[in-house]
């Protein structure tokens, strides 16, 4: 196979490591020239089967996968992987210098098309600040080098490759969201112009995806781009809203964690103790004498904000500290007044408790008999 265009067919493809569980059952689906398209669905659905067999580790058992229209078994192995460049979840380098692994990709490449490929990759500047630069050793298996910084470097690998057909398998998924964001750059600059399979299970990183499959079973369940198969509220629609509600949940907690020495209610008038052990603590306006609580108006303070927040992702009935049966929207509409303060004031301090302690407001579905 002297040239590749990038076009990959799967035509009823089926495939099983052994005899008792089929992985794909009848598996269809076509791939454009220079598109992208993620892989998506429940593990153990099939999902690397499909790159392992395109990258002939296995063959099919009934069907055909072909690329630019040949069947890859009337292709021999190596003419096929020529074409074909793979990022996986953990790069492996050699205990060489990063120019060595570098260079591995494509031997005739010079220098300046390495560092072209890095600055594409967005690691070229980070190189130079290692104390040997480019003639840096890494390591055994590159343990010297950051999650991040490998995945870069096998990047720029693969765009000295220049295949036409890249494989991306969950290359982001051991990383932090900042990391994933340089990644993400850097693998938009490696897809143009070529087809790319990507496997996600972090479903915000797939949104640009020319399209999505969602695999259930051996099988294509669903199909389409980001925005249809939202409209179409069915698998897809169902994992999108899980990890947006997680990722919602995360975002609070760390905020709240952030905020844990600031008070969570304060008035124009005065400010709110954070202690805990003050039971008797005189709600704002309220004299000496006994006389009615003044009830101003109520300053929200970006702490407030996050436990409302927080609270509107509590299932439906969820309790917090306050009165026995109290929902916790309820506590927190009258939150800043005399009365809720008497009843059980929301602090950082108290909301993180109750967010780490089993039994606490995350794990409670009915209304809560604690007094």
């Amino acid at each position: 196979m002297e040239t590749c265009n990038g076009e990959i067919r799967f035509r009823d493809v089926e495939f099983s490591y052994d005899n008792r569980k089929q992985a794909l059952k009848g598996l269809d689906f076509v791939c454009k020239p220079g598109t992208t398209t993620a892989f998506v669905g429940e593990s153990g659905g099939g999902k690397t089967t499909v790159l392992r067999l395109l990258f002939r580790f296995y063959a099919v058992q009934t069907g055909s996968i072909e690329v630019d229209g040949q069947n890859v078994e009337d292709i021999t192995i190596n003419s096929l992987r020529e074409h074909i460049g793979v990022v996986p979840q953990d790069t492996v380098l050699f205990n060489e210098t990063i120019m060595y692994n570098l260079r591995y990709a494509n031997p005739e490449v010079t220098d300046e098309m390495i560092y072209d490929a890095c600055r594409a990759a967005s690691i070229h500047d980070k190189i130079l600040t290692f104390s040997d630069g480019y003639n840096t050793r890494v390591g055994e298996r590159g343990l010297r080098l950051s999650g991040g910084e490998k995945q870069r470097v096998a990047i720029a690998r693969t765009i000295l490759k220049n295949p036409k057909i890249i494989l991306l398998d969950e290359a982001t998924a051991a990383l932090d969201s900042e990391t994933e964001q340089h990644i993400q750059a850097a693998l938009k600059e490696l897809a143009k112009g070529r087809t790319m399979l990507v496997i996600a299970h972090r479903l915000s990183t797939i949104i640009a995806a020319d399209q999505i499959l969602c695999i259930h079973e051996g099988k294509v369940a669903e199909a389409g781009t980001h925005d249809e198969l939202i409209a179409l509220s069915g698998r897809y629609k169902g994992m999108w809203s899980k990890q947006i509600r997680a990722q919602k949940v995360e975002k609070a907690r760390a905020r709240l964690e952030e905020s844990a020495d600031t008070p969570m209610i304060s008035s124009t008038s005065s400010s709110v103790s954070d202690d805990d052990d003050s039971e008797h603590a005189i709600p704002t306006g309220q004299n000496t004498a006994g006389a009615a609580p003044a009830l101003g108006p109520t300053e929200i303070t970006p702490a407030t904000r996050e436990a409302e927040d927080l609270l509107d992702l509590l299932p439906s009935g969820a309790s917090t500290p306050g009165d026995a049966g109290e929902s916790s929207s309820a506590v927190l509409k009258r939150s800043g007044s005399g009365a809720s303060i008497e009843k059980g004031r929301w602090s950082a301090k108290g909301l993180r408790k109750a967010l780490g302690k089993k039994g606490g407001i995350f794990h409670k579905r009915g209304p809560s008999t604690d007094a």
